[in-house]
């Protein structure tokens, strides 16, 4: 089962909102918010499947929020890719039609391995 550091809830919220619990998310985890070499460190990414994209990552999720569509996660990647941090240049890349999990972790040495 996959695991999250700071369990974010469902979408019921506006994009804005949204953002901000990633950044929330991404400072509680030590990030620095004026830096985007601190945010280039933390991975963005939409998944239909949160335990099998863990075990890819070899990876806690720091932040999952649940998108209503797969548009909307892909809005959401690309407005924290716009913010810095690291969304593979190319939001939704590879995702299913189903994917509206958008997962946010810290890179390390494994992690980039595996991308």
């Amino acid at each position: 089962m996959h695991t999250t550091k700071h369990n974010m809830s469902n979408y019921n919220m506006n994009m804005k909102e949204a953002i901000q619990k990633f950044i929330d998310a991404f400072v509680k985890d030590g990030g620095n918010v004026n830096s985007k070499v601190s945010m280039g460190n933390y991975y963005v990414g939409i998944t239909n499947d949160l335990d099998r994209r863990s075990k890819e990552h070899n990876a806690t999720f720091i932040a999952v929020v649940t998108a209503k569509s797969k548009d909307a996660a892909v809005e959401l990647e690309d407005k924290l890719g716009e913010l810095g941090f690291d969304d593979g240049d190319r939001p939704g890349n590879g995702t299913d039609a189903d994917s509206v999990n958008v997962i946010y972790l810290q890179k390390d040495q494994a992690h980039l391995r595996n991308m």
